[in-house]
């Protein structure tokens, strides 16, 4: 009987399939929590910063992806920030009014609660890639992108959405609301001031023909990596996927040792 798979592999599939069902539960509470301010709030995200660039254009502004100006600067912004918010809504909405003990009571095991959290995280970074699909394809349209240059553009912006809520989903896991972010903005400031830092100290220390062999080697590097941009995105991509696996894990372990 081959060790008695033929009995195990139905067994697999049904627990399998009870696991889907469960994060498929807790996952469409989840959607029903980010639309609760309506029907619309979803695709008016989507739809920003299309929107928008193509208003731009329309009135004769620059609208370019690689040095646009300070309209598309502020707009592009905009959608970054409102894509960041729409994950937070299910855990704001969990923390309102006591909701938080309610996921106690759900027949869904908090692993599982996060792995449907995690795959919404997915499902936004996909709207992101069609949001910004749609403004390339205005932009396109008038001129002021390229097409080849659009898949890697749009592969390191989510990649970078990813990498984002990697670094955030603990936190919220953590933290309410507030503080998750504002240890966010703390985090990013003091990694902004060390690197800073340890720039301008290797700088100052280091010889000038270390230094020199060292700037040469990072612009070779960097000059490599433009060379092979849709590898480059790709790589990236890879990395921010492997972050985004190893913060599923992280939030797994303190949601799952949190009180409720």
């Amino acid at each position: 009987m081959m060790g008695g798979s033929p009995v195990r592999g139905p067994a697999v599939a049904a627990r399998s399939r009870t696991a889907w069902k469960s994060i498929l539960r807790a996952y469409r509470m989840d959607w029903c929590r980010i639309s609760s301010p309506g029907r619309l709030f979803v695709p008016s995200v989507v739809a920003l910063l299309p929107g928008f660039v193509l208003l731009i254009t329309a009135a004769g502004g620059d609208a370019r992806p690689d040095g646009g100006g300070a309209a598309y600067a502020a707009v592009s912004g905009a959608s970054v920030w409102m894509y960041m918010i729409v994950p937070m809504y299910a855990f704001m909405y969990e923390q309102q009014n006591g909701a938080a003990r309610l996921a106690g009571l759900m027949p869904v095991t908090r692993r599982r609660q996060v792995a449907a959290r995690y795959l919404l995280v997915l499902t936004c970074t996909a709207l992101v890639i069609v949001s910004w699909l749609l403004a390339a394809a205005v932009q396109v349209a008038f001129g002021m992108a390229d097409v080849a240059s659009i898949p890697s553009s749009v592969a390191v912006t989510a990649g970078q959405y990813l990498v984002t809520q990697a670094l955030l989903c603990p936190l919220l896991y953590r933290f309410s609301t507030r503080k998750a972010l504002l240890w966010f903005a703390a985090s990013a400031l003091i990694g902004f001031i060390v690197s800073m830092g340890s720039f301008t100290a290797a700088m100052r220390t280091t010889p000038s023909d270390a230094l020199g062999g060292f700037v040469g080697a990072f612009n070779d590097a960097v000059a490599m990596l433009a060379g092979h941009p849709g590898a480059s995105a790709a790589a990236f991509v890879l990395c921010s996927l492997i972050a985004l696996a190893v913060s599923y894990r992280l939030s797994v372990r303190i949601y799952e040792g949190r009180e409720l």
